[in-house]
């Protein structure tokens, strides 16, 4: 099983959650501990605390708005953190601009401020859908090892098949980034992730006009 997890891991860049099915849970853990490792966490907290503090121009401009516009307002939602825990998740409601661009996540910098989040992890998820998700595979409650991500490697990797089930694909992702996880892959993913959201800013904007 190793071998053939290790090969998945190199050459596809996802880890199937059908070879971790085949190990108990403390094997489990241990190839997927990387992330969870001291050094790894303050390393990751201190690049989340910098980066989010140069968004925060951007969301002051955004949270202005809002307070005098009525087309958007800001929210929360119950989202399910590490190791299960629960905190109120932000973003902008009501804006189809925004939600086209990508900008309506923006608040969650708020969240990784707060320690909550991170910039680069698996998909925020309510308790609902994190309950739907384990009844669908247990493999799922892997991903609540680490913080939830304003980014991550199952989103910005590319779509799954057509062929293949998009959620378990995208698990797959994530428990790689669990395997894997680095300061050099978490800036790879952020670069990737600021091109992605100022092309869809740069359509937003001509869609708008």
């Amino acid at each position: 099983i190793r071998p053939l997890a290790d090969w998945a891991l190199h050459h596809l860049k996802r880890y199937p959650p059908g070879l971790l099915e085949q190990l108990d849970w403390t094997e489990q853990l241990e190839r997927l501990s990387g992330p969870r490792s001291p050094q790894r966490f303050r390393l990751k907290r201190l690049l989340d605390l910098v980066l989010a503090c140069s968004a925060l121009p951007v969301l002051a401009v955004l949270l202005l708005l809002s307070r005098l516009s009525t087309k958007f307002a800001l929210i929360q939602s119950p989202c399910a953190g590490i190791d299960g825990q629960l905190f109120a998740q932000w973003r902008f409601g009501g804006s189809r601009w925004l939600e086209r661009t990508g900008l309506a996540a923006l608040p969650q910098v708020l969240n990784v401020l707060r320690g909550e989040m991170s910039l680069v992890g698996p998909r925020p998820v309510s308790p609902d859908q994190q309950k739907h998700l384990r009844d669908l595979d247990q493999s799922f409650d892997l991903r609540l090892l680490i913080k939830p991500g304003m980014t991550g490697w199952g989103r910005i990797s590319g779509p799954a098949p057509l062929e293949v089930d998009a959620l378990r694909w995208e698990l797959g992702r994530d428990l790689y980034y669990l395997a894997r996880g680095s300061a050099a892959l978490d800036l790879w993913i952020l670069f990737r992730a600021a091109c992605s959201l100022l092309a869809k800013c740069l359509m937003g904007l001509l869609q708008w006009r």
